[in-house]
């Protein structure tokens, strides 16, 4: 999965904890959409600075 580009989790019912810290490790993420679910903050590791 290191080499996946798009994550698309709309509408599933997630809440916070349905979301691995380990996202972040997905250094080639360059779409993550989690639109309609029950998220209140994202994992750290997902937020990326340049």
């Amino acid at each position: 999965m290191q080499s996946l580009k798009r994550l698309y989790l709309n509408s599933n019912q997630l809440d916070f904890e349905g979301i691995p810290a380990s996202i972040g490790k997905l250094h080639n993420l360059e779409v993550f959409s989690a639109a309609n679910n029950n998220i209140e903050m994202i994992p750290e590791g997902l937020c990326r600075y340049y």
